[in-house]
């Protein structure tokens, strides 16, 4: 095995999940659950791998793509999926501690956004320069990699010449790549996924924004977290943004970092091929104008604010799998604090609530299994920090 990236098979068998790695059916887990099934053959995957370190954090990619949950099918039309690897390219020499980089790097690492490096959240301001990113570490086990420093939190993407082979000479046209300097260079070439970007990410109207807005650049990292969807559909695009007909290969701006879309049909196309190696997918949602919120309103700081700090620490208890009979969750103090913000706000504005909270607590208690999750969203009124109560068909959790 080589690699951290795994394409899998799957298939339901009665009530059980069975998936296993393609080609290799004795790599395989089973379970009552997705998340067991995972497990499992994560836990095959480990014990039969020469160096662990070398495929951990295990990615599995499923060909084909898992079933949409209930809850996301209506944000897949058309089914999208945004691209992107788990290998690292390292800027210059690698990481640097944090004070102890040298003049002439950061003169380079300001150099390669307009605005240079933003010193509070370390974001590029402005647009990308013409200078290239630049490595001196040798990279050539990967056909996708994304920009690793400890002075930049940009999220660049870079593609080998081999996967950029398998695209079309249209698809080719609709991007624009830049060459990297790599010092010490390998069987690929690298290039940076520059530009050509068709598309913003937006928020969702009814769904919680959950992110950052930097006080001094004003650079914002936007994502969705919602109970009912698919764990990894965090990013949503607006249908009108969307050309007709949609390209089968694109670039669109996350988060003002330029990412690699494609069709659910040339996906299928591209998927674990032996140029294509190291790179997975997300899928991404689409929303009608009417529930498309352009602009929402984020979090301004990365700590809670003077306001929201007297917030009860849900502590490690924060969370329990259900049913949970037998726990006493209307005394935890969290729950109680909660209880009494919602009676008496003076440090939280309840912006969603789809149940109570006793009788959240109650189904809690008593172990009654519920179809579709059910949240309490509140929100900072000073800083726009967020905090969840939720409770799933087989989980209650606290987030803040």
């Amino acid at each position: 095995m080589a690699g951290n990236v795994f394409i899998c098979k799957w298939k339901r068998i009665g009530q059980q999940w069975h998936i296993w790695v393609k080609g290799k059916p004795k790599l395989s887990g089973r379970g009552e659950t997705l998340e067991a099934a995972k497990l499992q053959l994560e836990q095959e995957i480990w014990s039969n791998a020469k160096n662990g370190d070398d495929v951990i954090p295990t990615l599995m990619e499923f060909d084909p793509p898992l079933p949409a949950s209930e809850g996301t099918k209506k944000f897949f039309i058309p089914e999208i999926y945004l691209l992107f690897a788990d290998e690292q390219f390292s800027l210059l020499s690698g990481n640097f501690p944090y004070g102890k980089v040298g003049a002439a790097t950061m003169e380079y690492v300001n150099s390669l956004y307009e605005g240079g490096i933003c010193k509070k959240c370390k974001h590029g301001i402005g647009k990308r320069t013409k200078v290239e990113f630049k490595t001196e570490r040798e990279i050539d086990d990967s056909d996708g990699l994304w920009l690793n420093h400890t002075q930049i939190n940009a999220r660049a993407w870079f593609f080998s010449d081999r996967f950029i082979s398998l695209l079309t000479d249209k698809e080719r046209e609709r991007l624009r790549f830049r060459e990297c300097q790599v010092k010490r260079e390998g069987k690929r070439k690298y290039y940076e996924l520059a530009g050509n970007s068709i598309a913003n990410n937006v928020g969702v109207k009814g769904l919680d924004a959950d992110g950052h807005e930097c006080s001094e650049c004003r650079h914002r990292t936007l994502w969705i977290t919602e109970l009912n969807l698919d764990f990894s559909m965090q990013h949503f695009l607006c249908r009108a943004d969307l050309p007709d007909p949609l390209p089968s290969c694109f670039a669109i701006s996350i988060n003002n970092e330029i990412t690699l879309c494609m069709t659910r049909e040339r996906w299928d196309q591209i998927r674990g091929n032996k140029n294509a190696k190291g790179i997975i997918s997300r899928p991404i949602g689409v929303v009608d104008e009417e529930l498309c919120e352009r602009h929402p309103r984020l979090q301004t700081s990365i700590k809670e604010c003077e306001r929201c700090s007297s917030w009860q620490d849900p502590g490690w208890k924060r969370g329990f799998e259900l049913p949970a009979t037998g726990i006493d969750i209307s005394n935890h103090p969290a729950v109680v604090w909660l209880k009494n913000e919602i009676k008496s706000p003076a440090t939280i504005t309840i912006v969603r609530q789809e149940d109570s909270l006793e009788h959240i607590i109650e189904m809690v208690e008593s172990g009654t299994k519920i179809k579709e999750g059910k949240t309490i969203s509140f929100r900072c009124p000073e800083c726009w920090r967020l905090g969840k109560l939720f409770i799933t068909h087989d989980h209650f959790g606290m987030a803040w």
